[in-house]
Formats: C-alpha cells, structure tokens, sequence
C-alpha cells in the first residue's frame, strides 16, 4: 500500500470508461473516447471517489488538490493529479461497405490540459497517436490476399524542449502498476518514449496463410538537444525487422513456420546488432 512518495507501493486502484457511437446514415463508421485511470492504493483504504474518477474534469485547474502524505513535509503536502495517472483518448474506425477497405485512428493524451488556453495552444502536449489501413486486394472462394500498414507514435514532440512531458507508461508518484503480471497495459513498442509501425501483406487460404511484413520500431530515445552543442547520433535505439511466416492445414494438424531479421541501430545507444529468430511449431487437433 501507499504510505509516502518513497513507499508509493505496488498495489493500484484502476477505473475507466469506453463509449462507442455508431452514426446514423454512415455505414461503417465507428467514433468513440476512452479514459482511464489507476491511483496510488492508501493503507486507509479506496476512496468512494475512486469509482467514478472518470467523470471528473478534462481541465486540471478545476481539479481539488490531492493531499498526498509525504514525510518531508510533516503537514502534507497539496498538488493537483499527482494520487492518479489519467489517460484519455478519442478513435475512429470505418469499414467501407463492400470495398475491403478499413480506416482507424487514435489520438490521446497522458495528462489532463491545465485550462482551457492550454489545451488549444498546445493540444501536442503529453500527446500519442495512431493510425492505420487495410485493404483487400483479391478475393474469392477460395482465397483472399489483404495489405495493411500501422503506425503508432508516442515519441516526445518538439514541445519537451521547453515543457515538461508527461510520458507514457511513466509517472511521477505511480512508479509501478503500469503493468498487470509483468504485462504492460499498452503497446509493446517502446517504454516512456517509443514508436512502431509495420507494412505487411497477408494471403488467405483453405488450406493456410502467409504473412510478408516489415517492421519499424523506436526502443528507446536519449537525444538532448536543449543546450547547444550536444549531439549524439547513437540517441536513437530502432529496430527493422523483415518476417515471412506461414501456417498450413493439415488433417489432423497446423503447421506453422517464420524467419525475420532484425537489424537494431544504436542498441542500448551502443553498436548496431543483427538477429535472425525461426519460428517452428505444430499443433494437433483433438478433434
């Protein structure tokens, strides 16, 4: 349990809320918004407040202070959001009548706005956002070849030059519980500071499929350009990785088999490094 900002404990309270809207006269098209959040757990207990956290204020200057115990300061201590880590965002998805084509976005935030003022002037700040497509090339009865292409950015902006950034899967007092059994609660591509995206054709079969992808991937960023004269052009660790994998069906089995090479640049913003990881499997149908 929580007991001071040294002792933030592991244990976290979380609540959150997803709406779905599906307009009238536009086939397809799916709009929604997500928030969520998880607290710090008091060894007082949860809060009644907690359960509905989610409905309180975008703006963080209408927000009451929290009253956060912290033994350097005997008498508490009072800040705003600091007992939670918010995260909210709105998406889109549309999937065109009879064409194969799919469209999808994201964007969202880490932190709330303070006001009204800074939310329009720098909408960037704390900010993540994806976007992707899919489109079937050929179909028929028999078979179905699709491409697809992702990209999720969660990169800090220009804007951490000169403002203090919320990033994603970190926060100031919640050092823990970003994760549930070691899992993360997001994408896997990039802790804090990161980015993905992957181009991939996938054809479909009776008797199996194959996937052709690329794969682009920011680790993890050092970079500090705020003083002059420091550059270091091994601040970024990427990764790009090109996969073939296939899976065949079998009467009584699925075979499955894959080969990608990763090239990684600046790992641990160190030297570059090449893998090459085989995928082998079989699996048998009890009926």
């Amino acid at each position: 349990d929580y007991t001071s900002r040294a002792e933030s404990g592991t244990r976290r309270f979380a609540t959150g809320l997803v709406a779905v809207a599906e307009p009238r006269g536009i086939t397809g098209l799916e709009i929604g918004g997500a928030r969520f959040f998880h607290f710090i757990w008091p060894i007082s207990g949860i809060p009644a407040s907690y359960f509905t956290e989610f409905l309180q204020g975008f703006l963080k200057q209408n927000l009451a202070p929290d009253r956060v115990h912290d033994p350097r300061f005997p008498s508490g201590t009072d800040e705003v959001g600091i007992s939670s880590n918010e995260l909210v965002s709105v998406f889109a998805r549309w999937v065109l009548p009879h064409s194969g084509f799919e469209l999808h976005g994201e964007y969202g935030r880490e932190d709330h706005a303070y006001d009204a003022r800074d939310l329009i002037q720098e909408p960037d700040h704390s900010r993540v956002y994806s976007f992707g497509a899919r489109k079937v090339f050929t179909s028929s009865g028999e078979s179905m070849t699709a491409g697809r292409v992702e990209i999720m950015n969660f990169q800090l902006p220009q804007l951490a030059r000169y403002r203090g950034e919320g990033e994603i899967y970190v926060h100031g007092l919640i050092r823990q519980g970003h994760t549930y059994e070691g899992q993360l609660l997001g994408a896997d591509a990039g802790v804090g500071t990161g980015a993905g995206s992957v181009l991939a054709v996938d054809h479909y079969t009776k008797t199996g499929s194959w996937t052709a992808s690329w794969h682009r991937i920011v680790n993890q960023e050092d970079g500090n350009y705020v003083q002059a004269g420091i550059l270091n052009p091994r601040s970024i660790d990427v990764s790009h990785a090109l996969g073939f994998e296939a899976t065949r069906f079998m009467r009584r089995f699925d075979l499955n088999g894959g080969l990608t090479l990763v090239r990684d640049f600046n790992r641990n913003f160190a030297s570059d490094v090449t893998n090459l990881n085989a995928i082998v499997s079989v699996r048998y149908l009890l009926h």
